[in-house]
């Protein structure tokens, strides 16, 4: 039970940023959307390894972790780049059945819960190539 508040307070941490945008600007929302969305896929991942790697759903930054981004840049670019398509695809084909067919909505949820469980296996696989980093050095 305790592992899911782990990624509760990570989600909400990551969401502080684009809150703060939208709060404190007068942006376009689509432009507000877009970038708070990018800010979380860039902030979530670091924050909830960084509770992991420490243990405690209470710290949000990680020396380690943060070191990695300079260690295993590689391994991070490309899990970056792989959740951008993943959820550019989603938010596409999620938008598509909507203009399509808006009685089709209920079909997003599976394609959303297949899509999220793609996620977490990448940014486990993440932490797995972090860990192999972290114990080399």
């Amino acid at each position: 039970m305790l592992n899911g508040f782990y990624v509760l307070m990570a989600i909400a941490v990551a969401t502080v940023p684009g809150w703060a945008i939208r709060m404190f600007t007068a942006a376009d929302p689509l432009a507000v959307v877009i970038v708070g969305t990018m800010l979380f896929l860039i902030l979530f991942p670091f924050v909830l390894l960084s509770m992991l790697e420490i243990s405690s759903p209470w710290a949000i930054f990680s020396p380690r972790v943060f070191g990695s981004l300079w260690r295993a840049p590689v391994a991070w670019f490309f899990f970056t780049m792989e959740s951008f398509l993943l959820v550019a695809v989603l938010a596409f084909g999620n938008f598509w059945i909507y203009q399509f067919n808006p009685w089709l909505v209920p079909l997003i949820t599976p394609i959303v819960v297949a899509g999220s469980f793609v996620y977490f296996r990448l940014l486990g696989r993440l932490g797995w190539c972090l860990a192999q980093t972290l114990r080399s050095k």
